[in-house]
């Protein structure tokens, strides 16, 4: 079981050596070939640079904030690994963001509840119901909350990367000098999806897409997308495959003459990267209608809640998508939903 270490002396080392770890040791040949540093449970909106003790001290709660034990659960994964860069003339790092803009998802979003949860039915009986006038408003809010296998190319996530920074304008010029020319721009995407629950991930084809505006407002065209099978995971945890999807250069500008500001379009308040439309191939095993049984799954993982009077399946997971360039990552909340 996890836990945090009193951080308030010095704490050099805390390793914990795994089952195989052990094993290797005794048989003498155990050898660390690399390591992966990460900052998850640090909090540095605690750096105080008007303490009045003075400089010395601005981190100094930070210094001393818990820290992890070692685990030895190999999906005890870091969230946020930190980076070894070179360039040193960086001064900002991009951000994935979930784009909810009203003028992006017009073109095919999907917009997460009130609940903060990117909801999916699994088959389009239960978006039909769930959609209904009388359906709770956390979930029926707004048009395209929810996805059915049956409308997968209409409505989708939209995820724009990007500098989330109001420092510098989301210029062409500012895109083509803090990305392009820093090798930063996220052509494609990895995602990483509980294989227990999904099979194939849906992404952009390589052409027909436009994400851009103009003078007037927003030019946003998702063509044809295609289904995506997995390769083999990087990712060190329990059931995950990763799924590559492709991205769609991010074309929505500041303009002084603008009738609509670039950031009514976009989710990103500095230059943008890359756009990419995400949605999921649902395991058909989870897709039954009412009435006709459910697989144990459902039982197994997941729980059931009431929407507008009715009650309903649900399995929570947690979905990983990270930029192939910049390694910038942002978690998503999917529930699946199901009339059962």
């Amino acid at each position: 079981m996890a836990g945090f270490l009193d951080n308030s002396g010095d704490i050099i080392l805390d390793a914990v050596i795994t089952d195989v770890g052990r094993q290797r040791l005794s048989q003498g040949n155990f050898s660390i070939e690399k390591f992966a540093l990460g900052d998850d449970e640090i909090q540095y909106n605690l750096y105080n640079k008007n303490h009045p003790s003075g400089s010395a001290y601005y981190d100094l709660e930070i210094l001393q904030s818990p820290v992890f034990q070692g685990m030895t659960q190999a999906n005890a994964n870091i969230n946020y690994g930190l980076l070894t860069l070179t360039n040193t003339e960086l001064l900002y790092l991009p951000t994935i963001v979930n784009n909810q803009k009203k003028d992006s998802l017009s073109a095919g979003g999907l917009q997460l509840s009130g609940s903060g949860l990117c909801v999916v039915c699994v088959n389009g009986q239960t978006y039909t119901t769930v959609t209904t006038p009388n359906a709770d408003s956390t979930y029926s809010s707004s048009p395209n909350t929810y996805t059915t296998a049956d409308d997968r190319n209409a409505k989708g996530i939209v995820l724009e990367s990007g500098l989330n920074t109001t420092d510098v304008r989301g210029t062409e010029a500012n895109q083509i000098q803090l990305l392009h020319n820093h090798g930063l721009m996220d052509s494609s995407f990895a995602v990483y999806c509980d294989s227990r629950f999904f099979t194939s991930v849906l992404g952009p084809a390589a052409s027909n897409n436009a994400f851009a505006n103009n003078t007037q407002g927003s030019t946003i065209t998702w063509g044809p997308r295609v289904f995506v099978t997995s390769q083999t995971s990087t990712l060190q945890l329990a059931n995950y495959n990763t799924f590559y999807i492709a991205g769609v250069v991010d074309k929505v500008y500041y303009r002084a003459g603008n009738q609509v500001v670039d950031t009514a379009i976009s989710a990103l308040a500095g230059p943008r990267g890359y756009a990419t439309f995400l949605n999921f191939g649902v395991d058909a095993s989870l897709s039954n209608l009412s009435g006709t049984g459910k697989d144990d799954k459902w039982t197994k993982y997941g729980s059931s809640i009431s929407i507008g009077g009715v009650t309903y399946d649900y399995i929570d997971t947690m979905v990983y998508v990270v930029g192939e360039a910049s390694s910038a990552t942002i978690q998503l909340s999917v529930r699946l939903l199901r009339l059962p």
